[in-house]
Formats: C-alpha cells, sequence, structure tokens
C-alpha cells in the first residue's frame, strides 16, 4: 500500500513538472511572439521615414522632421530608429545616400561635386568626408575603379 502511495506522489509530481513546462514554454513564446509584434509596429511606425528617405534623400532632412512624420518626439524616434535599423537615423541616411552616389560616380560623368549636391550632401568636402568613412575611399578612386577596365582587355581594342 505504501508503495501504490509513494508512486501516486511521484507520478503527481513528474505531472506537475510537466505542466510547469508547458506553462514555462508557452509564456516564453508568448513573450518572443510579443516582441515581434512591438517589432513589426516598430517597422510599420517607420513605414512613412523609409518612403520619404527613398523619395527626398535629395533634400535636407532633419532629424525632427522625421520624427514628426512617425508622429514620435525626437528622442523616441531615435531610440526606435536604432531599435530597428541598428544603426542611428543620420548613418543610415548617409549610408542611402553614398549608395544613390556610388550608382551615379560608376554611371555618370558628372562632375564628383554635381553628385555630391544630387545625393543629398551640401558640399563635396563633406560628401568626401562621409564617402571615405562609409567606403574606405574617395569618390574619385571609386569612380575610376569603376571605369578599370578587367585586366588584358584594353589592348584588345589596339
Amino acid at each position: 500500500r505504501s508503495s501504490t502511495e509513494r508512486s501516486r506522489l511521484a507520478i503527481r509530481t513528474y505531472l506537475k513538472m510537466i505542466l510547469l513546462s508547458l506553462v514555462n514554454h508557452c509564456s516564453e513564446n508568448k513573450n518572443g511572439l510579443a516582441a515581434l509584434h512591438r517589432q513589426q509596429d516598430a517597422v510599420a511606425r517607420l513605414a512613412a521615414i523609409f518612403q520619404h528617405v527613398q523619395e527626398h534623400y535629395s533634400e535636407p532632412i532633419r532629424v525632427s522632421d522625421a520624427a514628426r512624420m512617425c508622429a514620435a518626439s525626437t528622442c523616441r524616434f531615435m531610440n526606435l530608429f536604432k531599435e530597428v535599423t541598428g544603426q542611428s537615423f543620420v548613418a543610415y541616411l548617409n549610408r542611402f545616400r553614398v549608395a544613390k552616389a556610388k550608382d551615379l560616380l560608376a554611371n555618370t560623368n558628372r562632375t564628383i561635386a554635381e553628385i555630391s549636391l544630387e545625393a543629398g550632401f551640401c558640399n563635396q568636402s563633406y560628401f568626401g568626408a562621409i564617402f571615405r568613412r562609409i567606403t574606405d575611399q574617395t569618390p574619385l578612386n571609386y569612380r575610376l575603379q569603376c571605369t578599370r577596365a578587367p585586366s588584358g582587355e584594353s589592348f584588345k581594342s589596339l
């Protein structure tokens, strides 16, 4: 009889442990799901500024204006933007503009000064500094690298 009681107690204990494990597992998944929903909400809230950057990258875009577009305070916007993208808004904007400038450098004959203004930089000097910081090369070196023919091809036309 005592072995039966111990067996019942052991079974009850194991069932409680299983139930507790299930509750913990569901709780973790619920927290993960809640975090995913928060992340999706943050991305949706920032959608307006991503669209605005895409369409108006060549114009001045202040952090305060970006925050207003997302219906957030400047501080909240900066935190939210960094949480979603992993970088500050200014860093994101500079990277976006440099990517546009790289395309123009590789595919047009416009001057570097023209490209810097078209990409949204206030002057060529600032553009050069940001371009170097992001790409580890000057805009001119990037252009030359893009226009160089692969080795051996330059002699084929001779």
